[in-house]
Order: structure tokens, then sequence, then C-alpha cells
């Protein structure tokens, strides 16, 4: 049976944009693998996939009352020679520290700059050298640093210093790859962590609701799919900014975003004719969004 969004002056309850989110959820392949698990005791009276399907209904709302239902980047407050030590006992462990510089002479690591890196001139009064070096780390052995110094004599308006500024940043690592990479790898830490706030906060996926990993490990793999669900309905909701109640300057909307404006539309569903309707009033400013991602999902 079809479904058919309407306007409707009528009092409705929230969450009626779980529409979407269930549409989305047809791209899923995995209603056929669920409802092939078998219990040997007993035989489920409701579809291990529907189960499934209705559970992720729970973080795409940011609801996760369960009663009711290895790169590692580190900060400078990690530099230590004991941690970076703690990598070595475990095969395919990668990772990125930002060293603590304390009390190393910045002049110092300029000329080792020099001789160690490659200079480029993004502009006049500003040159930046980076490059690799190795040293050796108690319990690790030969460690790679790779290193950023910048040496500026004017600012960006051309401005002359009365003496040049010097910026330095080192991280210890042991990837491949060229200093500048690895440097942008860890700047992007920075950015999963917006996502992995999302994920906890914005979904309630912080606290798991089990002391055993497996079930736990469950939860979290479920987790995943209803994460993506909403951030793909914002992605899609970039791309006709025409037809959005407010102007967004931004390349991305985040989760919590999603579910106020999209997933806790309010709406009423009913059946006629033959027909099932989801109603939502006429006053829903995100109505037109709303029926039009409903169209491009069905």
């Amino acid at each position: 049976m079809k479904l058919a969004v309407e306007r409707t002056k009528e009092t409705l309850a929230s969450n009626g944009g779980l529409a979407v989110v269930g549409s989305l959820t047809k791209s899923l392949k995995t209603g056929r693998e669920l409802d092939e698990t078998k219990f040997s005791n007993c035989g489920p009276d409701i579809s291990n996939k529907d189960v499934f399907r209705s559970y992720l209904g729970l973080p795409a709302m940011g609801r996760t009352n369960y009663e009711d239902m290895e790169l590692f980047r580190m900060d400078s407050g990690n530099d230590s020679s004991e941690n970076i030590a703690e990598f070595k006992k475990k095969k395919n462990n990668f990772f990125i520290v930002k060293r603590n510089l304390r009390k190393e002479s910045l002049g110092e690591w300029l000329e080792i700059a020099m001789e160690n890196g490659g200079m480029e001139e993004p502009r006049k009064g500003k040159k930046v050298w980076p490059g690799e070096i190795f040293r050796n780390v108690e319990g690790y052995g030969a460690t790679r640093i790779v290193f950023k110094a910048i040496e500026r004599t004017s600012d960006g308006s051309g401005t002359a210093f009365l003496l040049p500024q010097i910026e330095v940043e080192t991280y210890w690592t042991n990837l491949s790859g060229k200093p500048e990479s690895i440097i942008e790898l860890y700047r992007g830490h920075g950015t999963s962590e917006q996502f992995h706030g999302e994920l906890k906060s914005d979904m309630g996926v912080e606290r798991l609701p089990s002391g055993k990993f497996l079930t736990n490990s469950l939860i979290l793999k479920s987790a995943m799919p209803a994460f993506n669900l909403p951030r793909k309905i914002g992605c899609d909701l970039l791309s006709f900014p025409e037809d959005l109640p407010v102007k967004l300057d931004v390349t991305r909307r985040r989760i919590g975003s999603v579910m106020r404006n999209i997933v806790g539309v309010a709406g009423k569903l009913t059946r006629s004719g033959g027909c099932m309707q989801l109603k939502i009033g006429v006053s829903c400013p995100w109505l037109n969004p709303f029926k039009r991602l409903f169209a491009s999902y069905c």
C-alpha cells in the first residue's frame, strides 16, 4: 500500500518525518539476511527485519533509552616516550602524536627545517618549510618526526615586522607519506570529532546498554546506518536550497538539525479508500522539502 503526503489542519503528533527515514531504509540490503537468521527455540512473531528497522528509528530521533527498546591521533598532552612505546606492542597500529616543544628553541627548529625541508613561499614575507627527521624514542627506537616551520617577515597586507615571527609544528608518526599530508590528516581529527559528537550527543549513543561486548557491538553496528540515514537526508536537503524555509550557507547539516526539521515533523497517519495518507500541518515550513525528499526516496 502506497503512502501519500497531504496538508491538514488537524492536531498532529511529532516524528512524522520517520516516513522519510523509513523510505530510505529500502535501500539497505539487510532484510533478507536478517530474516534468514533462525532461533532454535522459537519463531519470532515479528520479523527480524522489522525489528531492526524499528530500532533504527530510535537513534534517528536521538532516543536510545534501551530499556524502551586503528589510526590514533593525539594532541601534545600525550607526548611521552611511554605512550609512543605502547604502539610498538601491536601490529598495524598507526599514530600521529603532536609533539610538545616544551623548552625546545624555535630558532633551532627553523635551522633544522631549512636543512631538511623544502622551502615554499605562499606569499611575499612568508616562507614555509615542511619536512621530516628521525629521532630515537626510548622503548620504540628511531621514530619519524614530520614538521612544518613558518617564518614571517611581514603580515598579509605587506606591513613588515621588526623581528621575524617563527611558528613550528612537529608530530611523531609511523605513517608514510608526505609531511604535508600527515599534518593535514592530523588536523582532520577536529573534523572527525564533530561527527563523533553528533553520534554521541544528537543520537544518544554515548551510553551503551550492556556490559557484554557482543551486545554493544550490535548496537554500534545498528547505529551506523541510523547515523547515515539522516546524514544523507541532510546532504539531499542542500541540493534544493530554493525549497528550504531558511537560507543556509553551509556544506552540511548537523544530525540534530535534520532530526528537528525533518524527522520531527508532526504528522497524522490515516487510511482512506485503500490508501494510506500522512497528513502534515499546512503551516509547517518544512512541508515542501519534506514532500520532495519523500518523493525522491519512494
